[in-house]
């Protein structure tokens, strides 16, 4: 609706609006200019999806009276690329930073181009139903922008967002127990507000200052049933939590409850190995899950030195299983000093573990 207040709206208009909190159809009116910075976005290679639309490196975008734009109409500085760039994927979405104004003062802006209107329309509108959680579990969003590509009718969509910190760059379960614990608090109430989170949930997460928002609204889909979860993480990040409490808590949610498995969050005296597909029991002197975890990616560590102590693991987890349980143990095959697999035979093994002097693993990372 523009220019009148008290102007009926149209069947397809109230449509719409159940769907979400905008939609294109809508006439829009208020201009917005996006400035980039040729400099800055010279270390982008390639093409880039602002590059398609009209007038680039200054583009004219606008808004609709449907969802208006909290920020009053302004220049926004654009001052570089938040997302990973991808050759195949560049001219269809791309987060950039830039500067705003609002009550005066400057913030943080996260823009966000997608030249799928459909993928802007769903992300939009679950930002609306979680609209209570904005600033607190996901970021603000402050408005959405569309333009035009170059010579065309085709439409490109802009949400502009508040940007908070960086894209976490490790995988959920390489975190300490307290973050992942807060990572899964904040999906608590998406699921509370009928909202579930995607499978690949922990590659849109972002951090700053110790705290995390949840992103990527787009991939999140309603609730099949009514989320009962009530059990903290933060709370329980310390104590060790046993079977029998983990599985009752599957009647609550089992999305939740997957959730905290894939990130590893159940200190239940169990080292997990290999994801979660293996346990054994923990041990004062083996790392944690988590860092088992970072063996398995690599992100950490040097190729040598993660092979190095994957294969102590491998080996001082075999040692102390047999040796808690009164086994025998004589592998003919025994790590080095540098983490190198050597065939000792049965006969030498005796002789090379005296040799070893194996000490903790701990003592290795």
């Amino acid at each position: 609706m523009t220019g009148n207040d008290n102007a009926k709206s149209t069947p397809q208009q109230e449509e719409e609006e159940a769907d979400g909190p905008w939609s294109p159809h809508i006439p829009s009116v208020h201009p917005y200019d996006l400035e980039f910075d040729e400099s800055t976005m010279k270390s982008v290679p390639g093409s880039h999806i602002a590059q398609i639309l009209d007038d680039y490196p200054t583009l004219l975008l606008q808004s609709d009276d449907v969802y208006p734009c909290l920020l009053e109409p302004q220049t926004i500085q654009m001052t570089g690329m938040l997302s990973s760039w991808h050759p195949d994927l560049s001219l269809q979405s791309a987060v950039y930073s830039g500067v705003a104004k609002k009550d005066g003062q400057d913030i943080e802006v996260a823009v966000k181009f997608t030249a799928s209107i459909d993928t802007a329309v769903a992300e939009v509108a679950n930002y609306g139903r979680l609209k209570t959680l904005q600033g607190s579990v996901i970021p603000r969003l402050y408005g959405v922008l569309f333009g035009f590509e170059k010579d065309s009718d085709e439409q490109v969509a802009c949400l502009v967002m508040e940007r908070f910190g960086s894209k976490l760059r490790l995988k959920l379960p390489q975190l300490d127990v307290v973050s992942r614990a807060k990572v899964l608090n904040c999906l608590l109430p998406i699921h509370h507000a009928g909202l579930s989170h995607s499978e690949t949930f922990w590659n849109n997460i972002v951090m700053k200052d110790g705290e995390y928002r949840i992103i990527g609204l787009a991939k999140m889909s309603p609730h099949e049933e009514t989320c009962h979860w009530n059990f903290d993480f933060v709370e329980n990040a310390s104590r060790r939590i046993t079977y029998l409490e983990r599985d009752e808590l599957y009647v609550m949610c089992p999305m939740m409850l997957a959730a905290a498995d894939d990130a590893l969050y159940w200190n239940v005296g169990k080292l997990y190995l290999s994801g979660n597909g293996y346990q054994v029991d923990a041990d004062s002197s083996l790392p944690e899950s988590h860092e088992v975890f970072q063996f398995d990616h690599l992100d950490k560590y040097s190729m040598d030195h993660a092979q190095q102590l994957k294969n102590w693991t491998s080996y001082d987890v075999h040692r102390k299983w047999h040796a808690e349980r009164n086994l025998s143990f004589a592998p003919r095959l025994v790590p080095d000093d540098v983490g190198q697999w050597i065939h000792v035979g049965v006969r030498g093994f005796s002789e090379r573990e005296r040799e070893l002097a194996l000490a903790h693993l701990l003592e290795f990372l």
